[in-house]
């Protein structure tokens, strides 16, 4: 699972999505941080309360409606405990990444299927390529740098005089 992959799906679905208040984004951004913390298990079990309290949800009557809206647009699927006192399950629903070979961009999908989004394509370095363009800039930078303090200290010479 990569975790940066499914967050970007997230938020690109979540733009399409007009009805997605902050409480529900909050809401989710806190069961993905539990389903991280559980190593991405398939099921991940839940309490109301710490869950309200990372998501900064103060009111019970909202964390269920989120709960359920998303569960209904397949973000999630929660199936709420029997009991009280009894955890609650959730399952979070992975986006999918393929990459269409016509045009190199990448398409992302629920697991259903029933939606896919096109993603932007990532430029990625390889890393030797990456500490050339690194050093470079650090380079560039110091010769800038010593270029400069050259200057001001020709130009600084006059000012050792007294008025």
């Amino acid at each position: 699972m990569n975790y940066i992959i499914h967050l970007n799906a997230f938020f690109m679905k979540a733009e399409e999505d007009h009805w997605l208040t902050p409480y529900h984004q909050s809401l989710y951004l806190a069961l993905f941080r539990a389903w991280n913390q559980a190593r991405f298990k398939q099921v991940l079990k839940i309490y109301r309360e710490p869950l309200m309290a990372k998501a900064k949800i103060g009111s019970k009557a909202t964390y269920y409606r989120c709960m359920k809206e998303l569960s209904d647009a397949g973000y999630i699927q929660y199936y709420p405990s029997k009991l009280r006192y009894e955890a609650a399950t959730v399952t979070i629903v992975p986006f999918n990444t393929t990459i269409d070979v016509n045009s190199g961009s990448q398409m992302v999908s629920s697991e259903s299927g029933s939606e896919t989004t096109q993603v932007s394509q990532m430029v990625r370095f390889p890393k030797q390529q990456h500490k050339y363009l690194l050093n470079k800039t650090i380079n560039d930078t110091t010769t800038h740098q010593k270029s400069n303090d050259e200057n001001h200290i020709e130009s600084d010479q006059g000012y050792q005089e007294p008025f």
